[in-house]
């Protein structure tokens, strides 16, 4: 038996510093499926038109990935492969997710054990400047069906 559950994530205040968010600019959406082998949590990550973010692996060190956390919960985190972006100031290109991405997060556990909280990391830029890295909160209480 499949269940599933769709939860919406609000990025952030809309009144503190919007424009300097990367959580105004990134939004996201997850839905709990549950099966005899296990759970998998996948999350669709909208980014606005004119912003990326970078992909994990991140393409330098000093760039800060796209990461997912499943709170509580011991889980095989998968990225989809990033885009080749060139930013006009820099020399080379990088691995970047635009438009709509899914991250999947599997674990092994039973529909009443799923976690609740998952937070979303990354950091959106567009071609002239990145904006402060941001946690988003996938959900306050990620809603499981019964």
């Amino acid at each position: 038996m499949l269940a599933s559950t769709a939860v919406r994530a609000l990025a952030a205040d809309q009144t503190s510093g919007a424009a300097q968010d990367s959580a105004q600019h990134v939004h996201a959406t997850g839905a709990w499926t549950s099966n005899a082998a296990g759970a998998k949590l996948a999350v669709a990550i909208d980014i606005d038109k004119g912003y990326h973010i970078n992909a994990n692996p991140a393409s330098q060190d000093y760039r800060v990935p796209t990461t997912l956390t499943v709170i509580g919960a011991d889980a095989k985190v998968y990225y989809p492969v990033g885009e080749r972006f060139a930013p006009p100031f820099a020399h080379d290109a990088i691995m970047v997710y635009t438009g709509r991405a899914t991250i999947e997060a599997r674990l092994h556990a039973r529909l009443a054990q799923l976690p609740r909280k998952a937070q979303l990391q990354g950091q959106a830029c567009n071609d002239h400047v990145c904006l402060a890295p941001s946690t988003v909160d996938i959900s306050q209480s990620i809603p499981v069906a019964r």
